[in-house]
């Protein structure tokens, strides 16, 4: 078998969890919660924020980041694909949840990527 190094995407395709305490947390999109404009017009920015917003999200239930286990990133164009990865690569590090990445028609309030996850602390 080779075993010369793949280049894998920034994410498991699974991981299993045993005891815990499940976290669904919906969609965060990337806005001014006031304004309800986009927090940027930058897509980095737009996934940097989000990330950051499920991350608030799951401190608040006593656990970090590396409490998500799965994400759901929806943006409105497929070749945002890389971006959005690059932004996983720098937010999660070497640790890579599971991750789906789905393309759509339009996002609310003009945005390009809401995302949603699953944490179990």
């Amino acid at each position: 078998m080779n075993c010369e190094k793949k280049v894998i995407p920034h994410y498991s395709s699974f991981l299993k969890v045993k005891d815990g305490e499940t976290i669904y947390i919906s969609g965060q999109l990337p806005i001014n919660p006031q304004s309800k404009e986009p927090i940027s017009k930058e897509l980095k920015e737009q996934v940097r924020f989000a990330l950051k917003k499920m991350e608030d999200i799951i401190k608040t239930q006593g656990g970090n980041r590396f409490h998500i286990v799965k994400t759901v990133a929806y943006t409105n164009d497929i070749s945002n694909w890389e971006a959005i990865n690059e932004v996983y690569s720098e937010f999660f590090g070497e640790y890579k949840p599971t991750r789906t990445i789905v393309s759509v028609k339009e996002i609310h309030f003009g945005v390009q990527v809401e995302i949603e996850g699953v944490a179990v602390i």
